[in-house]
């Protein structure tokens, strides 16, 4: 399993990385989802919406030695990276893969955190508030639960009629 350098982290300075050593489970959620997100739909246009992001730049530089190379197009600053656009989704969906592993293991260190909540920011600035799909998501699953709930109920209910009724007749 490759190892990956985290010293990007401190990107955002000493301040964010003193709340984030003090990680509780919603942040550790919102990482997981994150990393999830990034290993199932990490692509070309995912990786190019991320390329507006100084912090994403910044990040894949120092974990991937990439290069970007900005182009002016339509008066809006483009970036080109070394590697190409899917080379980069497969490098990001191999780094999520990796760390959602770490998250399996015994002891992990908040770093993970970091790392899920630092692509979290990246994402949030130029794609999409993860927040939000990420409750979107939650809310789905919650009203999944409920209906399941509700079937497993009258499927319990109509168990004892039929049980009752068995009861008279024998």
């Amino acid at each position: 399993m490759p190892e990956y350098t985290t010293d990007y982290l401190r990107y955002w300075g000493d301040e964010w990385v003193a709340r984030w050593s003090e990680g509780h489970w919603a942040s550790e959620n919102i990482a997981r989802c994150t990393l999830q997100y990034l290993k199932i739909y990490a692509n070309c246009d995912v990786c190019s919406g991320l390329s507006r992001s100084p912090s994403y730049r910044y990040r894949t530089e120092r974990i991937f030695g990439v290069e970007w190379t900005p182009h002016e197009a339509n008066g809006k600053t483009n970036y080109e990276v070394s590697c190409g656009f899917s080379e980069l989704a497969w490098l990001e969906s191999e780094w999520a893969r990796v760390r959602l592993e770490k998250f399996e293991e015994p002891y992990w260190s908040n770093e993970l955190i970091a790392e899920g909540q630092f692509m979290c920011g990246c994402i949030s600035g130029t794609l999409f508030k993860m927040v939000l799909l990420i409750d979107w998501v939650e809310q789905r699953w919650d009203r999944m639960v409920d209906q399941v709930e509700c079937l497993l109920m009258a499927y319990s209910e109509r168990e004892a009629i039929i049980e009752e009724e068995l009861e008279r007749s024998a």
